[in-house]
């Protein structure tokens, strides 16, 4: 029980999502967010009219992502009467490329966006690519942050692609990490029969066994450990992209016989959609939402409580501890309270957070908001970060866009200004 309640408050997932799980299962939000943002940005009306046949092939996992994308460009449609020839052939480009991301392929942003961008690093990029959160999202933000917007409302569709993947229709996790655990088990013994039977011992070997060589890509790499002489050894692991790659190339080398071919399509086929040997623990887990850990985390505390009955244990304030625990899984300290301890405030120390008045005691996720005056800490995280006026002397600076210091500007511009040869004030 402690184990199993451990591991979801270590992992609990992104804040990303408002609302509840049907909010974060949804396709209607994210798909309504990906019109209204296209617009904005790319003047392009996109049509909801194929919206349920571009969410069945988005949920698809019996396509490769090359037909999906090619489906998904097929279907956007956009609103094009006013638009001459040329600009319409610059949507088809922009909507082809927000298909090809969406799919998981690779995308131009330059062809997205319709403009050269010398300041990217990468323009053609996907959204599966190992280093896109860790370089190539900072990147654009640096480069062109007032895009990123519409880029990260393109991720959002894809990543909902990704959870409905991963979550298959169970309400569960566990239930879906059982399926999958059973999935890679079944295949690999039809991949290891099948390469003993079509492969030289050579091949079979470095592919399954293989752990000295340096930057090798076999199936010890892709799960990160080999079992020798009774002893686990853990070794880098690959990318999956690559792994499945190197698959491919095998198993396109092999010569099948006719009783075989239906097996070898099926194993072609898992490896086109990289879902024949699923792992565990894998990069798409940072795409689940803290609603899915939140659903199991309830029903877990709920089964609980029927013969662990401290779980029902109420304190002076009413909580009961797996109350107490749901509040700790969904806390998250406010950006404007900062650090919690006040100890060594009188020192120096970075601190600005304001207690309610004559309530100590060390502070609890469940005691928050009865210990923390979220209203003078806001205002104090404010104040410490406003300069003074240096046309004021004294004074606190006032917002750059606020429309007393727009009309200072707008009035010191027209000071520049001579109007047949005259300034004008």
């Amino acid at each position: 029980m402690y184990l199993a309640i451990h591991h979801i408050l270590k992992n609990r997932g992104h804040f990303l999502i408002e609302g509840d799980l049907s909010n974060a299962k949804s396709f209607d939000a994210v798909f309504a967010q990906l019109i209204e943002t296209v617009k904005e940005e790319l003047n392009i009306e996109i049509l909801d009219e194929n919206k349920s046949e571009i969410e069945e092939t988005i949920k698809n996992q019996n396509l490769s992502n090359s037909v999906k994308s090619k489906n998904l460009s097929g279907l956007f449609t956009f609103a094009d009467s006013e638009s001459t020839k040329e600009e319409r052939k610059t949507h088809e480009i922009a909507i082809d490329n927000i298909g090809k991301l969406i799919a998981g392929n690779k995308g131009n942003l330059e062809k997205l966006l319709n403009m050269q961008l010398k300041e990217v690093e990468k323009t053609s990029f996907s959204f599966s690519d190992a280093a896109y959160e860790e370089v190539i999202r900072p990147n654009l933000e640096d480069a062109i942050p007032e895009k990123c917007f519409l880029i990260d409302t393109i991720k959002a569709v894809y990543d909902w692609s990704v959870l409905v993947n991963i979550l298959d229709g169970e309400e569960y996790l566990s239930a879906v990490k059982v399926k999958q655990y059973d999935h890679h088990k079944k295949n690999l013994a039809l991949l290891r029969a099948f390469m003993k039977k079509y492969c030289t011992r050579e091949v079979y070997k470095n592919f399954f066994d293989e752990a000295n060589q340096k930057n090798i890509v076999n199936y010890v790499s892709y799960v990160g450990s080999v079992k020798t002489k009774n002893k686990k050894i853990s070794v880098k692991r690959c990318a999956e992209e690559d792994f499945y790659k190197e698959l491919k190339k095998i198993l396109e080398k092999m010569k099948v016989s006719d009783e075989d071919q239906q097996l070898y399509r099926l194993l072609l086929e898992g490896v086109e959609t990289k879902t024949l040997l699923p792992l565990q623990r894998a990069k798409d887990n940072g795409i689940i939402p803290k609603q899915i850990h939140e659903t199991e985390l309830k029903k877990i505390l709920g089964q609980a409580e029927k013969y662990l009955h401290f779980l029902k244990e109420k304190d002076e304030k009413g909580r009961t501890v797996s109350e107490k625990i749901l509040k700790l899984f969904c806390f998250r300290v406010p950006y404007y309270v900062g650090p919690l301890s006040d100890r060594h405030k009188n020192e120096g120390a970075n601190v600005w957070i304001k207690r309610k008045d004559g309530i100590e005691g060390k502070i609890y996720p469940w005691n928050f908001e009865d210990k923390v005056d979220l209203q003078q800490s806001n205002e104090a995280f404010i104040r410490r970060m406003t300069n003074k006026c240096t046309y004021l002397l004294g004074e606190d600076v006032i917002p750059k866009n606020s429309l007393l210091y727009s009309c200072y500007m707008v009035l010191n511009e027209l000071n520049n200004l001579k109007i047949r040869g005259r300034l004008s004030v």
